[in-house]
């Protein structure tokens, strides 16, 4: 049996997660559209971002933000002496929170010396008055301690 975290001695879940399915598939078929993706996220979500990174005691320092083929590209580092992945993770997600629309899908992908966090967020089907919409950010994160984040998360 492949343990699914340390103790685990189950091996498997105890039911599907059918009951969102639908919504995932929702903002999968939105994503899917040629015109889904809006112009100037710089416009949109920049400000955010730099203003989350400016409040006293911030968790992020921005070292570069570019659009680059319709995706927001987002170099941040993150400024706690931490080495939990969670906390790391905590504040990526707050920070994501600043920018967020009612839909929004992140995926934490390991990268070569950081962490890449993949944003989709947008206004799909009734929970928006307007035109299915939305836009994809590529967050690229380092720290001072990142070594250690990689080699203690679990694999």
């Amino acid at each position: 049996m492949r343990p699914r975290w340390d103790g685990d001695t189950r091996g498997a879940g105890v039911t599907s997660g059918q009951w969102i399915a639908p919504s995932v598939s929702e903002f999968s078929e939105a994503l899917a559209k040629p015109d889904w993706i809006t112009e100037s996220p710089e416009n949109h979500i920049l400000q955010h971002i730099q203003h989350a990174c400016a409040v006293p005691n911030a968790a992020w320092r921005i070292s570069k933000a570019l659009t680059k083929d319709h995706i927001f590209l987002v170099d941040l580092v993150w400024t706690r002496n931490s080495t939990s992945i969670r906390e790391l993770r905590s504040d990526l997600f707050a920070l994501v929170g600043a920018f967020s629309e009612s839909t929004t899908f992140v995926r934490q992908v390991v990268s070569e010396g950081g962490l890449e966090f993949h944003v989709a967020t947008g206004e799909i089907g009734r929970d928006t008055a307007f035109t299915d919409h939305g836009h994809m950010v590529e967050i690229y994160v380092t720290a001072k301690r990142m070594s250690e984040i990689l080699s203690a998360r679990p694999r």
